[in-house]
């Protein structure tokens, strides 16, 4: 019922509340000069009271006061004097009032500060239903997917997250399934790739981990994931340095080691190794610089490339030495 209130938009709000009040006065106003009954309809406020708090808590303490003083008078009409239990009813109206105030308040800021610490985090996150349905979005995920929090909520998960492989011949699992077919949390997804709205393509490292109600039951999917297109690149770039020559390009003479041991067995055979050098080189380095010494070394490097097979294993070995 809460959740209702809640979500019921702003006119039909005010109408509701608009309707409640005039009935309850005018039941109030029944009872009391037609009936001679000054309690049973007093608590017909609480129900404007607690719609009251829940859409418009800046007004519920004054809607208190109005129905507590109209009470009070409402009796004075009809008795004469000021009694003590309309005085009584009228203050419980107020305390009551002042209590949904302050529980709202509270839970607003509480809402709130989630609210901001789900925006301020570096990781993307969504969360979704037990339909897979999206229910809400941080701006991380927002700027990631291309979709608004608002455009998303609703729309089925693997519409707003279009999870791939790196690889197109290949495909990866996914995440929010897992976690509801198993109810445990899921690590990252290796070679994950997103595709937002317009079509850009994103690394990314995600886990998936369910939501669960105060009972423990299982309410939701809650995907953190983050862009990681950056650091795959720079992470090629030192393995790229780690096992190639500078200046050349061709593998460097750590990952000849490597492949040697690699390729170091029967089903390999038979195997052929080539070395060599260039002739001159400190001539060359000593008479016209060594700039024109790396160009020589660059050159011979080129024309080693162009002359072997994809897969056979090309490296500088050293400062003029080359192998195959």
């Amino acid at each position: 019922m809460e959740r209702f209130l809640v979500t019921v938009n702003h006119q039909i709000r005010i109408t509701i509340v608009g309707l409640c009040l005039l009935a309850t006065i005018f039941v109030a106003v029944y009872f009391n000069y037609f009936k001679g009954i000054d309690v049973v309809y007093t608590h017909l406020f609480y129900v404007v009271i607690v719609m009251v708090g829940l859409w418009y808590k800046r007004y519920v303490i004054q809607l208190a006061i109005f129905l507590g003083l109209f009470h009070i008078v409402m009796d004075y009409l009809s008795n004469g004097a000021f009694l003590m239990p309309p005085l009584l009813r009228a203050s419980i109206l107020l305390f009551v009032a002042s209590g949904i105030y302050l529980l709202i308040n509270q839970l607003e800021c509480s809402h709130k500060n989630l609210d901001q610490v789900m925006k301020s985090v570096g990781d993307g996150i969504i969360v979704v239903d037990l339909d897979q349905r999206v229910t809400m979005l941080n701006r991380v995920a927002e700027e990631l997917t291309g979709w608004s929090s608002d455009e998303a909520r609703g729309e089925s998960f693997a519409q707003v997250f279009k999870l791939s492989h790196e690889n197109p011949e290949y495909q990866v699992p996914n995440p929010v399934d897992a976690v509801l077919k198993t109810d445990l949390p899921t690590g990252s997804t290796k070679h994950a790739v997103i595709t937002d709205r317009q079509g850009n393509r994103f690394n990314i490292e995600d886990s998936a981990t369910p939501v669960k109600d105060a009972e423990g039951i299982t309410t939701g999917v809650v995907l953190i994931f983050r862009d990681i297109t950056a650091q795959r690149a720079q992470n090629e770039q030192i393995e790229y340095l780690s096992y190639h020559d500078h200046l050349t390009g061709l593998y460097n003479r750590r990952y000849f080691e490597k492949e040697l041991k690699r390729i170091d067995g029967r089903r390999h055979f038979p195997l052929s190794i080539i070395m060599g050098d260039i002739n001159n080189l400190k001539m060359i380095n000593d008479s016209f610089g060594h700039l024109a010494g790396d160009e020589v070394i660059y050159a011979a490097g080129k024309t080693l490339k162009k002359f072997c097979r994809p897969n056979d294993v090309i490296a500088r070995w050293g400062g003029d030495e080359f192998v195959l």
